[in-house]
């Protein structure tokens, strides 16, 4: 038991020295795949993993994670060796109505740990975009959703993501 206590102390002193961010669900920027995989149960290394703008890739996939009574598809990405953001992605958006309702449920719930986000409408008819994100928070928060059609009686699809990106 002697030698917990310092083992604790320089494991704790590490992480923070080396900065990691708390991203999502006990996941930290920096975190290696080996220990995002142990600390996920059922997640996988994705054999069509997808790539970021950023150049962050995706190694650890969860292919389904349930949030708000909701189903989610969760992606991990990684630059070189590290995990800078995790990423949610809705499995079905359901109709434009819906999806507005679940964008304003995640909004709000995220409001309770973030504060008020910045938010941003578009709609031109043939779509529907939604933005949410708290930029200046680390991390840094976003939800993005579109839908396609101008009505529910004329939907043709959406999707919504719900990022938590590790500030550089």
């Amino acid at each position: 038991m002697k030698c917990f206590y310092p083992l604790l102390v320089l494991f704790l002193f590490v992480q923070w020295s080396l900065g990691a961010t708390p991203l999502w669900n006990g996941a930290n920027s920096g975190m290696t795949v080996p220990q995002v995989m142990e600390k996920f149960q059922g997640s996988v290394v994705p054999v069509d993993p997808s790539k970021l703008a950023t150049g962050a890739t995706e190694k650890v996939r969860i292919q389904s994670f349930k949030y708000l009574g909701r189903e989610f598809l969760v992606r991990f990405y990684f630059v070189e060796n590290g995990l800078m953001q995790v990423s949610l992605h809705i499995k079905d958006p359901g109709k434009r109505g819906e999806l507005v309702q679940i964008v304003d449920a995640i909004s709000k719930e995220l409001s309770l740990s973030f504060g008020s986000p910045k938010c941003q409408a578009a709609d031109n008819g043939a779509s529907l975009t939604l933005q949410r994100s708290w930029d200046s928070t680390n991390p840094r928060v976003s939800i993005v959703a579109v839908c396609f059609g101008p009505t529910d009686e004329l939907y043709d699809g959406g999707f919504l993501n719900l990022n938590y990106q590790a500030a550089r």
